[in-house]
């Protein structure tokens, strides 16, 4: 995996969580607002998870394939440090399969109060070693 590959996908993660972070939690969310945070969270997830993934694999280590793997994976070489990645996945599984507007909610205040903030955590993680 090639540096230059690894720069773009964090540009492209920051730029979606840039957008998480312009939200105003303070007021009441329509559900076609709601809608678009949990799309752009699903959008960071995504990239997050790829982007550890094109680290592990500079670093040499290859094999991991799934989210949850690859994410176990950057716990134990210490790409990231807080296991609450792992909820993260979860939350992620759950929020494809939202038909019901009071799970939609409660994924929303999760983005809000815990996300948002284990990816800018992440990203600056990140920048640090390869920016």
């Amino acid at each position: 995996m090639t540096i230059s590959k690894i720069k773009q996908r964090l540009h492209n993660l920051t730029r979606v969580v840039k957008v998480l972070e312009q939200i105003n939690f303070t007021n009441k969310l329509s559900p076609i607002e709601e809608s678009g945070v949990v799309k752009h969270f699903e959008l960071a997830f995504e990239l997050s998870w790829k982007l550890m993934k094109d680290i592990l694999e500079h670093e040499g280590i290859v094999g991991a394939s799934s989210p949850r793997s690859v994410i176990k994976d950057a716990l134990i070489t210490k790409i990231i440090d807080d296991e609450s990645w792992l909820l993260l996945v979860k939350t992620r599984n759950e929020s494809t399969h939202i038909y019901d507007l009071e799970l939609s909610a409660q994924i929303v205040q999760l983005i809000e109060r815990e996300y948002i903030d284990l990816f800018v955590k992440f990203i600056k993680q990140i920048k640090q070693k390869y920016e």
